[in-house]
């Protein structure tokens, strides 16, 4: 996919979202302001009558939370601040980040059809921008990121929630794990 969506206009963007777990409407809503060593997330992008605007909530009394900066992402952050100084020469502490071309703030069925457009030139199935934080949520539980420190930072109220929703088995995973304890995993259905 990335080799894909190289060059286009939400490159960081993509890279920003799969090295946070944010919500695209978390990440749509990031000023200056809100990233030091951590993203302090305490807005979101929403849509009401006058179109998308920025609201000053989260989804969840449980997204109001502080992501560490991960390298990948301090790095899509950086590259899009230039991209941003480049087009306007001054950066507006204020104003979100990650805008449309034009200014306007970044609408998630735009980003759908940008990434169903990528994935149809890469010739892979195509996703919605969700996918990004449901692949860094189930990595890190593949990893052994314990699951209530997990919980906490993608803003879930309850552990139960982030494993019923991301916490996907890597099958190859499981078979080993069979195999070791005993079972044949060939008798599984994997």
């Amino acid at each position: 996919f990335f080799e894909f969506a190289g060059g286009t206009w939400h490159f960081n963007l993509f890279q920003f979202l799969l090295h946070t777990e944010l919500r695209i409407g978390e990440a749509s809503a990031l000023t200056l302001r809100d990233v030091d060593d951590y993203i302090h997330v305490s807005k979101t992008v929403i849509r009401d009558e006058h179109g998308y605007v920025v609201e000053q909530w989260t989804k969840t009394a449980a997204g109001l939370r502080d992501v560490p900066l991960l390298p990948a992402a301090k790095k899509a952050w950086e590259d899009q601040k230039k991209v941003n100084e480049s087009l306007n020469g001054v950066i507006d502490v204020a104003r979100p980040v990650f805008l449309l071309p034009r200014g306007g703030i970044i609408r998630p069925d735009r980003v759908n059809t940008d990434i169903r457009k990528i994935c149809r030139n890469a010739g892979i199935e195509p996703f919605t921008c969700h996918a990004f934080r449901a692949t860094f949520i189930s990595r890190c539980v593949e990893d052994g990121v314990p699951v209530k420190h997990l919980m906490e930072t993608v803003g879930h109220k309850d552990v139960e929630m982030t494993l019923a929703l991301y916490a996907h088995a890597d099958r190859e995973k499981v078979r080993k794990s069979l195999s070791v304890t005993g079972t044949k995993p060939d008798s599984c259905y994997l």
